[in-house]
């Protein structure tokens, strides 16, 4: 959004790109199964606390953390090479490749869901 507001309009047109790889990122969250409440008692104390909510967490939020990594790495080439073909191209690519990574992911996850 600031490149749009400094005269790069053209930035907003790589927001739908992001869109494919955040839905398949919600699909791997959806099917992940029941709530591993184990990891909340994993034991990792620290002088500080224990860090079980903190890994309960992070796997939670692991697809979501994975897709907003890449596509920042993705963006900032873009946005750093300006709106060149092969910036673009290469954008789109990173972001087909994780969508299906995901997509992968997720319908392993369901087909391990459904056995149980």
């Amino acid at each position: 959004m600031p490149f749009a507001l400094n005269g790069a309009a053209w930035a907003l047109l790589l927001m739908p790109v992001c869109a494919l790889p955040f839905a398949a990122a919600s699909v791997v969250a959806a099917v992940r199964g029941p709530v591993r409440s184990e990891l909340l008692f994993i034991g990792m104390p620290t002088p500080f606390g224990d860090l079980s909510f903190f890994v309960f967490l992070i796997w939670y939020a692991a697809p979501l953390l994975i897709s907003v990594t890449a596509l920042s790495f993705a963006l900032e080439a873009v946005l750093t090479h300006g709106a060149g073909v092969g910036a673009l191209a290469c954008m789109v690519l990173v972001a087909l490749a994780l969508t299906a990574v995901l997509l992968l992911g997720a319908s392993h996850l369901a087909k391990k869901l459904r056995r149980h």
